[in-house]
């Protein structure tokens, strides 16, 4: 296998806002032995405004990458720098996993079928973890929304969570109205979509012009299946 150093860079943008990378590191391995990866982390922004300038430092600070692959609002982020600071400063091949939809108003639609799969129990447990702003908390939110995420009871992956709330709202309020629309459709010769079946975020949710594969599982549906979606990922 070839040395670090020699292989290309993989640029991985994960889930959020709020979301830490750990989550995804031992998969995206797994899924990208060919790579090296770089996790854009903005988990310590307080806005989104700190989180854009975060990934921006990173991206330029990785050099040159091969290829990105964001998870869920890791496409949401990366088209933003996209779209502020220009096409070339991302990879000509990305893979967009489980991604938001383009606007607000499709945002919405799918955060209300998420939330439709949480038991009413469920979601007393979440809205009073909520009310801490430690991290703990949110990796047991996390944890305690991982069946409506990944459409089944059990088996469930498992995964290493780090998850601030608190973050994740301020974002989401400083993103309360948006439309990416144009520059997806820019960048849809360059994208693949991954979606998983049993996802919330299903094909329908963005357009058809770019390159789409649904794959067995739900939101994560790389660590439950992770040789289909390696397989899957060898012919992008």
């Amino acid at each position: 296998m070839a040395d670090t150093k020699t292989k290309p860079v993989l640029l991985v943008f994960p889930g959020g806002p709020g979301l830490s990378a750990s989550y995804l590191k031992s998969d995206i391995k797994l899924l990208f032995p060919g790579y090296k990866p770089v996790f854009i982390d903005t988990v310590k922004a307080k806005n989104f405004a700190e989180a854009f300038d975060m990934a921006v430092a990173q991206i330029k600070a990785a050099g040159k990458a091969k290829l990105a692959f964001a998870h869920s609002w890791g496409s949401f982020l990366a088209m933003a720098i996209a779209e502020k600071k220009g096409v070339k400063l991302l990879p000509n091949r990305l893979i967009f996993a489980n991604p938001v939809p383009l606007t607000d108003k499709g945002l919405r639609t799918v955060a209300k079928r998420f939330q439709k799969r949480l038991p009413e129990k469920t979601q007393k447990q979440i809205e009073k973890l909520l009310a801490k702003p430690d991290k703990e908390s949110g990796a047991k939110i996390m944890q305690l929304g991982l069946p409506a995420y990944c459409g089944i009871d059990k088996p469930l992956p498992s995964f290493k969570f780090e998850f601030w709330p608190e973050r994740c709202a301020q974002i989401d309020i400083d993103n309360a109205s948006y439309d990416q629309t144009e520059i997806f459709e820019t960048l849809a010769p360059r994208i693949t979509l991954l979606f998983g079946k049993l996802d919330y975020i299903q094909p329908k949710d963005l357009p058809a012009t770019a390159k789409r594969i649904t794959l067995p599982g739900g939101h994560f549906g790389f660590a439950e299946y992770p040789a289909l979606y390696s397989a899957a990922l060898g012919v992008v």
